[in-house]
């Protein structure tokens, strides 16, 4: 995986540290993690939550963003970029493998980059406000351009990316969720550093608190 997001970053006087998380998937049976959701918890327990019941009910971001990179070789691993250091010193963490490395303050200073993005791409409905998914490559390809240099700050670089799957992600937590998520990878340049550094801390589009929107980078050196 190169230098692609094991590290901690440093964004202007905000630290960021960005974590890797493997866990066997007898590990995961025995913790009864089997979804989204599952995922969801374990993640958000590893962070002490210091937001106001205030800044919950307004929506406040959390200051956590995560991916699931699915399970090879019988291992899971995920991936987490967040704006505070993650506590792993109780038995829920028993079997799990937890690292955070440094990176060099520059490491978003760069022109290009490879990425990998799992995001939810909607759309909100005019009149009803409601949000509505984006379906098919071409469609998530196009909404994806649209969006990039405005809203994150980077453009894609000649038509060099590509949706490598689509697929809804369905679980409980409760009530039944089913989010549309899409991986996408290509190569990237940056147009607005500002914007391109927000995107990295805060995640790109919607859906981050279930594993959407975390922007892995590695730099075309």
């Amino acid at each position: 995986m190169g230098k692609r997001l094991l590290y901690a970053v440093k964004c202007g006087e905000m630290s960021m540290y960005v974590t890797r998380v493997q866990m066997h998937k007898r590990t995961q049976i025995q913790k009864g993690i089997s979804d989204t959701y599952g995922f969801h918890k374990f993640v958000y327990s590893m962070f002490k939550d210091v937001r106001s019941d205030e800044q919950k009910r307004t929506g406040h971001k959390s200051g956590i963003i995560w991916v699931d990179k699915g399970l090879r070789n019988l291992e899971r691993t995920l991936l987490i970029v967040s704006d505070r250091e993650p506590v792993v010193d109780g038995g829920q963490f028993e079997g799990v493998e937890v690292s955070t490395r440094d990176l060099p303050n520059g490491y978003l200073g760069f022109e290009r980059y490879q990425f990998n993005l799992t995001v939810n791409p909607v759309i909100k409905e005019f009149g009803t406000g409601k949000y509505l998914p984006v379906i098919g490559e071409g469609e998530i390809k196009q909404w994806l351009v649209s969006k990039s240099e405005e809203h994150w700050g980077f453009k894609l670089v000649d038509d060099e990316f590509a949706v490598v799957r689509n697929f809804p992600d369905k679980f409980q937590t409760g009530h039944k969720i089913v989010i549309n998520k899409a991986l996408i990878t290509g190569r990237l340049e940056v147009v607005d550093q500002d914007k391109f550094a927000a995107a990295f801390q805060n995640g790109i589009g919607r859906a981050k608190t279930y594993g959407c929107g975390l922007l892995e980078l590695t730099p075309e050196m």
